[in-house]
């Protein structure tokens, strides 16, 4: 393994532990700022990959419980954008949670990516609440390696 990639996974060790961070602070204090309290329901956001290869940009997120044909996947100025609602399952009224843990509710995720890319090369299937979205990398967009010659003397 490169220094260079060792380095990046160092990175996204970070970044994962702040989204931790930063989703388990907003499920806890979002009920609080949007004026309801405990028994309010908070925003969820959906975990993704993003997985790149020499061609394309692969985007896996988990959704389950989201209806795919609900989903609406953007594109704008090398911004992939996620909306959605994953709605919450109907009760009777003499029906009480004993514990509730699986977030609801709409969300909405951004992803940046390079310019390179081709925004007419974009695709999206979804399986068992997995959802992957391929966008395809502009032709000439790959990294060249340029060979060093040696000059002797």
């Amino acid at each position: 393994m490169s220094s260079e990639s060792q380095r990046w996974r160092g990175y996204q060790l970070f970044d994962d532990v702040r989204h931790e961070v930063e989703e388990t602070l907003r499920r806890i204090f979002a009920p609080y700022a949007e004026g309801g309290g405990p028994v309010a329901k908070a925003k969820w956001t959906p975990r993704i990959d993003v997985i790149e290869s020499d061609t394309a940009y692969t985007i896996v997120a988990d959704l389950p419980g989201v209806d795919p044909a609900s989903l609406e996947i953007t594109l704008h100025q090398g911004t992939l954008t996620l909306r959605g609602e994953r709605r919450a399952e109907s009760f009777d009224s003499t029906t009480q949670y004993r514990q509730h843990e699986r977030p609801e509710g709409t969300f909405e995720r951004h992803i940046s990516l390079p310019e390179a890319i081709d925004a007419e090369a974009v695709s999206a299937r979804s399986r068992w609440g997995v959802v992957t979205i391929q966008v395809a990398k502009k032709p000439g967009a790959t990294p060249r390696r340029i060979s060093v010659t040696v000059d002797e003397g």
